[in-house]
Formats: structure tokens, C-alpha cells, sequence
């Protein structure tokens, strides 16, 4: 009995990192896609507002961001799903609903502040967590959301690391910033959904 739950226990493990590991790479994945995207010279000015000292992103930006992430988060889903690593069926309204959520929450957050430096941080913290809570229980909310802060702190200490590492190179800096945050928030998102399967403990 104990050999059988211990290599159980190992399966769960493996599994685990596996289907981690597959939304690590997604979002690693559209993260540099979107900071490669946004960061042409030629698009520049589809992107980008002028402002007094900075370029401020402009609805544009914010929508391929969102975009960019769920459509990261779609591949990851169905590669861990296609390696039978992750069993947790959506139903088809809330994935849509949860999918909607990511997908416009940060345009929806430019329209309605117009105030740039807070829409990833309360997209992160807030709408991540709750379209996640969306797919199967809402009383969780909480929870994500501390999971989520607790990722941010993370992201913002390897981000500063890695700028560091390249001499806080401008060319680099959207790539690294973009690639981390959203590899460890896409990360995040599937370790919610392996521990918050049906079934799981």
C-alpha cells in the first residue's frame, strides 16, 4: 500500500511539473512574441502615443496584450490536455466566459482610467484571479489572489535580476520584462487548474 502511494505520489509530482512546465513555456512564448510585436520601429507609432518624456501604449496595445496572453494560455490548455497531463474539462461557457475576461479586462482597464502604470498589476492581481475562479469556484477568489501577489514578487525580482545581468540594456528590457511576467503568470494559471481539478486534493 505504501509502495502504491508513494509511486502515485511520484506520478502526481512529474505530472505536476510537467503540466507547469508546458504553461511556463506558452507563456514564456507570448510573452516575447507580444514584446517582439510592440517593439518594431515600423509599429511604433500604431502602438505608441508620443508623450512629454515616454511613449504611452494606447488601446491598441493593451488589446494585443490581452490577446497575445489568452491565446498562449489556449495552447498551453490544449498541449497539456493533448499530453493527458491535465484533467480538467472547461464547460464551454465558463472557459468562454473566463477566456472573455482575460482577453478584454486590460483594454477595458485603459478605456476606464486611462492610467497605464496600474492596468498590469490590477489585470494580474484581480482579473486573472477571478476569471480562473470563474472555471470552477469563486470562493477561492482570495486564494488566487494571493497566489497571483505572490507571483508578482517573484516576476518583479527576476525581472530586476535579469536587467541587471544585461547592463539594463533597452533593447532586452521589453523582452525579459514581458517574457517573465508572463511565463510565470501563465505558470500560475496552470498550477491553479492541476490542484484545483476535479478530484484533486
Amino acid at each position: 500500500m505504501v509502495v502504491v502511494e508513494s509511486r502515485l505520489s511520484k506520478f502526481e509530482i512529474t505530472n505536476g511539473a510537467k503540466v507547469v512546465s508546458i504553461f511556463l513555456i506558452g507563456g514564456l512564448l507570448s510573452g516575447l512574441f507580444f514584446a517582439w510585436l510592440t517593439s518594431r520601429p515600423n509599429l511604433r507609432s500604431f502602438w505608441y502615443l508620443k508623450g512629454d518624456k515616454f511613449l504611452l501604449p494606447t488601446y491598441k496595445y493593451w488589446l494585443a496584450f490581452g490577446l497575445i496572453f489568452t491565446l498562449g494560455l489556449i495552447g498551453s490548455y490544449g498541449m497539456a490536455r493533448l499530453c493527458m497531463s491535465l484533467s480538467f474539462p472547461i464547460a464551454f461557457a465558463r472557459g468562454a466566459m473566463a477566456l472573455i475576461v482575460i482577453a478584454i479586462s486590460p483594454l477595458l482597464l485603459f478605456l476606464t482610467t486611462h492610467t497605464n502604470f496600474i492596468i498590469a498589476l490590477v489585470f494580474y492581481i484581480v482579473f486573472l484571479p477571478f476569471a480562473l475562479c470563474v472555471l470552477n469556484h469563486l470562493r477561492r477568489l482570495p486564494l488566487a489572489i494571493l497566489q497571483n501577489s505572490l507571483v508578482l514578487v517573484v516576476a518583479l525580482f527576476l525581472t530586476y535580476g535579469f536587467v541587471n545581468l544585461i547592463n539594463g540594456s533597452s533593447h532586452w528590457y521589453e523582452y525579459v520584462q514581458d517574457g517573465i511576467t508572463e511565463s510565470l503568470f501563465a505558470g500560475a494559471c496552470g498550477s491553479w487548474l492541476l490542484w484545483n481539478a476535479p478530484g484533486s486534493k
